[in-house]
Formats: structure tokens, sequence, C-alpha cells
């Protein structure tokens, strides 16, 4: 390998470092810290519970007729990023403050999260 393609080839790697590097501080900016997070609420009725991070995946207890109201709030765990977008999963929780379906995915941009 000549010194010309060896620099080229360290170009390009320092290239994708740098940018990899920019998109994680970028996705940090937009995300909180799921540790800073105390509950996310449903922006809209119509936002959905998952079983997966799919969009077309409704969880088996929030299908048809079920939907979830304002009143609903979201513990979250941890952030999903998948291919169709950015998931928390956590637990369901009632107006009641009881949990009522663990470990559901929701969508991200359709709830509101509050930061401690």
């Amino acid at each position: 390998m000549t010194p010309i393609t060896m620099t080229r080839i360290l170009r390009s790697c320092t290239a994708l470092v740098f940018l990899s590097l920019s998109s994680a501080v970028l996705a940090q900016d937009r995300f909180p810290p799921i540790a800073s997070i105390v509950s996310c609420v449903p922006k809209e009725v119509t936002s959905r519970i998952l079983a997966s991070a799919n969009p077309n995946d409704s969880h088996p207890d929030w299908r048809g007729e079920s939907n979830i109201g304002t009143s609903w709030s979201l513990r979250p765990k941890r952030y999903v990023l998948a291919t169709t977008g950015r998931y928390l999963v956590g637990d369901l929780i009632s107006p009641r403050g009881n949990v009522v379906t663990r470990n559901v995915f929701v969508i991200y941009k359709e709830w509101g999260c509050k930061k401690k």
C-alpha cells in the first residue's frame, strides 16, 4: 500500500468517526437521558400501545377498540432506536396510579415527557 492510499484511508476513517460522534451528540441534545424523565403522557387519545418497536405491532391488550386516554401515563425505562423511529419502553400506569401493562413500547413523538 502506498503512503497516499494509507492517507486516504486514514482520512476516511477519521471522517466516519467524526460523523458518528456528531450524530451521538445531536441525539443526546434532542432526547433527554432516560433517568431524567419522571413520566410521560400521551399527546392524544390516538397514541398507540405497542408490543415491540414496530408501529404496526399493537400490544395484544390494546388492540381494536381499546384506546388510551390522556390521563394515563408511562414510566419509561429505556429508549429503543429502530429503523421506524425512536420508542420508549416502560410500564403503563392507569389514572388511578396502578401499573396496568409492563414493558410496553410507545412511539416517542406521540408522548410528552416531564423531566425531573
